[in-house]
Formats: structure tokens, sequence, C-alpha cells
């Protein structure tokens, strides 16, 4: 992680390449991209809406919302959805309080779901056993993960993605089809070698 982190100008880099390799998929509406993490993930697909990447809009999920590059008036493009545990000890009340006041402060359309009583990993089913093996203050949570479930059967709503691109009169095959880029930071460097 340090490596990444140690480096933005590289991680954007191949960031932007795996992006652009994405909008070039014959599937890809390359005008309708937007990006998801989780944890790392998260705090890096925030980190690339800082950076004004060309991206519809964010999802991080219980990602880290600090910053060295805050977010500065009309650079972010994405709209912005956060889904954070309340109780995450990795993502302190300090932290969630500074990211809304850089968000407000730069004009990002951005939403903010604090869930009460979770801690961070919550949306991992194995969350407590990696835990309990690295020592870790991670846990699931059932009821988290079902208010994001809905009735979408295995899949995050509709209505979070929905949210997330801002677009409340896109059918559901639509949404569906929109294309994601999930942060895994070996298939993305591959890639741009």
């Amino acid at each position: 992680m340090s490596a990444v982190t140690s480096n933005m100008p590289a991680a954007e880099a191949r960031f932007s390449k795996a992006l652009e390799v994405l909008q070039g998929q014959d599937t890809v509406d390359p005008e309708r991209v937007a990006a998801i993490g989780y944890c790392f993930g998260g705090g890096m697909v925030l980190h690339m809406a800082r950076a004004g990447m060309d991206l519809d809009g964010v999802a991080s999920f219980h990602g880290s919302l600090g910053t060295q590059s805050p977010a500065q008036p009309g650079r972010v493009k994405a709209s912005v959805l956060v889904l954070n545990g309340a109780d995450d000890p990795l993502v302190p009340p300090e932290q969630v309080q500074a990211f809304e006041q850089e968000m407000q402060a730069a004009g990002v359309d951005y939403m903010l779901v604090n869930y009460p009583g979770v801690k961070h990993s919550f949306t991992n089913p194995d969350a407590d056993s990696f835990g309990e093996r690295f020592d870790m203050p991670l846990a699931y949570d059932a009821a988290a993960v079902h208010l994001l479930l809905g009735s979408s059967a295995g899949r995050p709503s509709l209505d979070v993605v929905e949210a997330a691109l801002r677009e409340p009169g896109v059918a559901d095959a639509e949404l569906e089809t929109m294309a994601t880029i999930r942060w895994r930071l070996p298939q993305v460097a591959e890639a741009t070698s």
C-alpha cells in the first residue's frame, strides 16, 4: 500500500491507463464510467476523483477519506458516494468531518452514508476471521450489507449505483451494464507494463 501512496503520480498514470483500456472496450459506453473501491481501493477511487479523472461517479466502501491532495473547486467531475462505518477506527470521526468539509468547500456532488455501530470491512463476510487473524478492527455487518443489497439477490442495489452516478432516469438494464473499474493494483500494473 505504501509503495502506491508514496508515488501517487504513478498510481494516477496506472489508473488512467486502465480507464483508457476500459473505455476502449466494445461493451462499454466511454461516456458513462464509474469506479468503485473497497478499503484501500475506496481511498484510491476518491483520490482519482479528486485528481479530476474523467469519471461519472465513484463509490468508496469503507475506504480511507484522508488525503494529501484535497479536492479543488471545479476539478472533481465525478459524483461521489462514500459508504462508511461510523465506528470504523481506521476512519475516525475527525477524518469524516474533514472529508465532508473538503467536499462542501470544493462544491462536489457527494453523498456520505455513515452506518452507526459499523466497523471497517463491513461488506466482507470474512472480515471477522481476517480481523482475528491479523489483529485488526474488522467486522462484517450483515445489517449494513442488507441495506446495500435490498432485494437485488447478491449484488449492490441499483439504487446505490444510481446514487453514485446521479442518473435517476436510467433503466435498470442500462445500470447493470455500466462499466466500473475495480482497483486491483497487480492487474493494472500488468496492463501498464
